[in-house]
């Protein structure tokens, strides 16, 4: 699995609470810069490139050298040209800009054709928002992969139109692993500096708790059976708790405000039918308490979802997952987990 972070849409990051969150158990954290805007970097870019947190990448370079660029290529005109598609574009009149070096000629060339940008100001077109949200979700998938970084992004409805289930004909049975109101994450209050401080001095512990999730989502995506599946789980849930209590002691060790927030994965299956056949497993995280004192029941859940088949092509990562998405407490509530055991 892979802590390396390709963000998308825009090529700025987001100064939010996502980012502290990222920032703390990342890598690396990368953007799409083309070759132009190199030099127009923002103050959150260079506080990142400075202490080696961040990374550039090119579209130009992706283009010119990526053997994924076909397929890229492919992906974009068959989903912008596919019946489901139009019908969502005729119901939207909003629009983005995008540099025009983050398209390839051929895609370039489809977009002219079928009317779907206009050059506006130097070198940025305007397009229908729905097709750049699309369009810079697919161009982050190929370049992720190029990169061994995963492809992610703040906003849900971003993951959706990129892995959303199209039709039941299109879908492919993929396992879910949500991390629900215990992963502990600094506030909006705490600063970068301070954040990157803490990774610096508390290094082996960041990446004991990294290699716990590596090794349960290797683990987890190869299980076979019913009985098998519930020890990873068990295991995993006594570990992660551990290793979550210590961060947050950390936290507080350091005066560093934080509060708990959820991760969602999406991982690989070796048997897509056991996880059919045992459902969804849900298991308590509790007496968790950041600092302003109050309790939160946390949980880990593993369950299913349904992605388009076509989206799956080539996204392998060394069992990375799919994509990282960081929600707030609100994400719990969504889905149709259920729980089967729990553990105090």
């Amino acid at each position: 699995m892979s802590f390396k972070y390709l963000y998308y849409p825009s090529i700025s990051l987001p100064n939010d609470n996502w980012l502290k969150k990222m920032l703390l158990y990342s890598e690396k954290i990368a953007s799409i810069v083309p070759y132009d805007l190199i030099n127009k970097k923002d103050y959150i870019i260079q506080q990142l490139e400075e202490n080696n947190e961040y990374e550039m990448l090119s579209p130009e370079r992706f283009f010119s050298e990526s053997t994924n660029k076909n397929l890229f290529e492919e992906e974009v005109i068959n989903l912008l040209s596919s019946k489901q598609f139009q019908l969502k574009m005729n119901r939207t009149v909003r629009t983005s800009e995008v540099y025009s070096s983050k398209f390839s000629h051929v895609i370039e060339e489809f977009f002219q054709q079928n009317g779907l940008d206009r050059i506006k100001g130097d070198k940025w077109y305007e397009i229908p928002k729905i097709v750049s949200d699309c369009y810079l979700g697919i161009l982050a998938k190929h370049m992720a992969i190029d990169k061994s970084y995963i492809p992610a992004t703040n906003y849900v409805t971003q993951e959706r139109l990129i892995y959303g289930l199209k039709s039941k004909e299109d879908r492919k049975k993929v396992g879910e692993l949500r991390l629900l109101n215990c992963l502990p994450v600094p506030t909006s209050d705490v600063s970068i500096n301070e954040i990157i401080s803490f990774k610096k001095e508390r290094k082996e512990e960041l990446l004991r708790f990294k290699s716990i999730l590596r090794d349960y989502t290797t683990r987890v995506s190869q299980t076979e059976t019913n009985y098998e599946l519930e020890e990873v789980i068990q295991e995993f849930k006594e570990d992660i708790e551990l290793n979550i209590l210590l961060i947050s002691r950390l936290l507080k060790e350091k005066k560093i405000l934080f509060k708990f927030d959820s991760l969602k994965s999406l991982i690989n299956l070796k048997d897509p039918v056991l996880f059919t056949l045992v459902g969804n497993i849900y298991s308590n995280l509790k007496e968790l308490s950041p600092l302003v004192g109050t309790t939160v029941g946390g949980m880990i859940g593993l369950g299913c979802s349904y992605i388009n088949y076509r989206y799956s092509i080539n996204n392998e990562i060394n069992n990375s997952p799919y994509s990282y998405v960081f929600h707030s407490g609100a994400m719990s509530k969504k889905g149709k987990f259920h729980k089967i055991f729990s553990t105090n």
